[in-house]
């Protein structure tokens, strides 16, 4: 046991702030964090999660085909058949993980995803080791895309629906 966090107070705490003050912190971290879009969830983003949940439509879904509970689906780890609703990046951009590489995409249902974002600071997330994609492949099967290699990463430079 320790005091709160926060500077003054006396309250005594397992961790972190007392209840009085840990709203306040979270109000301070809202209002510093960029708008969706900002954060790079555009249109083009909605639309490739969009197309990407019809090929990989089930919760712990992995862009090699693969269902694994391993980065962050409680359902896959549960072995539950549960519909995904959104595509996750496995590494978090707020901790460098890459926006548009499909390797670091998985889809999770909604209970998933948030789970997982509310515990990201409380656990290391470690980027799966899979093998590069080709150049020229596509993220999913309903879009295309001119994909191309910049160093590791790919970048995908346009993205339209047929």
């Amino acid at each position: 046991m320790r005091y709160c966090a926060q500077p003054g107070c006396s309250q005594i705490v397992a961790h972190g702030r007392c209840a009085r003050h840990a709203p306040m912190l979270k109000q301070i971290a809202d209002r510093q964090r960029q708008t969706a879009h900002q954060r790079g969830y555009t249109t083009e983003w909605s639309t490739y999660s969009r197309l990407r949940l019809q090929q990989f439509p089930i919760c712990g879904m992995q862009e090699d085909g693969t269902i694994s509970g391993q980065y962050g689906s409680r359902c896959a780890a549960e072995g539950r058949t549960v519909p995904a609703q959104c595509t996750d990046h496995i590494v978090p951009l707020s901790r460098g993980g890459e926006m548009w590489s499909t390797s670091n995409h998985q889809s999770l249902c909604l209970a998933c995803n948030t789970a997982k974002a509310n515990s990201v600071d409380r656990q290391p997330i470690r980027m799966p080791v899979r093998s590069p994609q080709p150049t020229g492949s596509k993220p999913c099967r309903h879009a295309s895309a001119d994909v191309r290699e910049n160093a590791s990463e790919i970048q995908i430079t346009a993205l339209r629906i047929k």
